[in-house]
């Protein structure tokens, strides 16, 4: 796990106030939350992009539900820092890393994370969509899930709530680019039907 390992995110902790650790490590609403974001995230690409069940297919969706992720944490990360929910260590495990190596798990880009804190996001999210989408494969999440409102309007809301917060305390950058990163992507996916370039019907239609 990240928080025993420093990996693959970096040296950080949770406080008691996400309530009861799985393992004792991970706070329970974490993986539930992972859950319905990347059901979220990969909504969105469903609208987003042409669906097919293939290998590349399933991996680029992964890799752009990871980015939505990513997107996510940019308000996030900084909001629950201030908040108290977990905080960002010294990572003395790094220390016999070079310079380098060190840096890149250790040194504050931005409001207090590292850069290897968004490649674990982004590296965590893909796995575990791909998992999903071997489960539930592109075309049933285009045909069964996407349709739906509920996965982006749940993906929206709870990116409100960083934004709002590191609004309030004065966290412009993580505001803004938070909110752009996931509003984008969400906004347009509203607007836009479902792309399809099959040739063969939806699964509803083909029960018919």
């Amino acid at each position: 796990a990240g928080t025993a390992t420093g990996l693959p995110f970096g040296d950080y902790a949770y406080s008691g106030l996400l309530g009861y650790r799985v393992l004792g490590l991970v706070p329970f609403p974490i993986p539930i939350s992972w859950f319905y974001m990347l059901v979220g995230s990969l909504a969105i690409v469903a609208r987003l992009r042409p669906a097919a069940d293939t290998a590349r297919v399933n991996w680029r969706w992964a890799m752009l539900a990871g980015l939505l992720m990513v997107a996510w944490d940019i308000s996030m990360d900084p909001a629950m820092v201030s908040t108290g929910h977990w905080r960002w260590g010294g990572g003395e495990m790094f220390l016999p890393l070079p310079g380098w190596g060190r840096a890149f798990f250790t040194r504050d880009v931005f409001y207090g994370m590292p850069l290897s804190n968004w490649l674990g996001w982004f590296l965590t999210a893909t796995l575990i969509a791909r998992v999903m989408l071997l489960l539930i494969p592109p075309r049933r999440v285009a045909d069964r899930i996407a349709p739906s409102s509920f996965p982006l309007a749940l993906y929206v809301a709870n990116g409100v709530m960083p934004v709002a917060l590191c609004l309030r305390e004065g966290f412009w950058w993580a505001a803004l680019l938070g909110a752009l990163a996931m509003g984008v992507p969400a906004g347009l996916a509203w607007r836009r039907s479902l792309v399809d370039v099959s040739t063969s019907p939806p699964l509803a239609q083909a029960r018919a």
